[in-house]
């Protein structure tokens, strides 16, 4: 199944963290591995079929709004 298109591409979300460091590895026959390393020095791996998964683990999504026309109605409704 193809990755959805995410509104954050991999710039993007570098820019946003600009103290952390950011190793990508992608291995021939294999996945991608993605390693953040805070200023800290703490460092922290997310695996994945692809960058745009990898970074999906690290960076999740934030949940979509549901729209007013979609919420289940309340008893105050």
């Amino acid at each position: 199944m193809p990755h959805p298109t995410s509104s954050r591409d991999f710039d993007a979300i570098r820019a946003e963290h600009p103290e952390v460091q950011f190793y990508v590895y992608a291995l021939v026959l294999g996945g991608v591995t993605l390693e953040l390393i805070t200023p800290d020095q703490q460092v922290y791996r997310f695996d994945g079929p692809t960058l745009a998964d990898a970074l999906d683990a690290a960076f999740p999504p934030a949940p979509a709004e549901p729209e007013a026309s979609v919420m289940t109605p309340d008893i105050f409704d």
